[in-house]
């Protein structure tokens, strides 16, 4: 459970920081900045995030298992709350609005240009 909370955790954390470089307008500066100071990670993400959108409906409930599992005064189980939910608007994405802004973002290569 405690590595499922990190592993997919960081999937959750990195789908909603993309999801809001997109919204931002500042895809291809997140891009550039992670290539130069997180490229292990940024590789990382560009495999787990879409490799997620088919199990997305699996990890809404293990995220919730890792809330219980922290407990309510645990201030970390907010955080799991939070992914839960994130992962449950991919579940629910049938028309692929969040799906596509997430590939718009992960298309981006190291010089910030859209991959052909």
């Amino acid at each position: 459970m405690v590595y499922a909370g990190i592993n997919k955790g960081l999937v959750a954390l990195g789908t909603a920081m993309f999801l809001a470089s997109e919204r931002a307008g500042c895809a291809q500066a997140l891009s550039q900045q992670m290539s130069e100071s997180l490229p292990n990670l940024r590789g990382q993400l560009m495999h787990a995030i879409p490799d997620m959108y088919g199990k997305a409906y699996r990890w809404v409930p293990e995220m919730r298992e890792i809330t219980a599992f922290l407990g309510e005064n645990d201030p970390a189980s907010g955080i799991f709350d939070a992914a839960s939910q994130i992962f449950a608007s991919i579940a629910k994405d049938a028309d692929r609005t969040l799906i596509a802004a997430l590939d718009r973002v992960l298309s981006q290569t190291d010089s910030g240009d859209l991959a052909p």
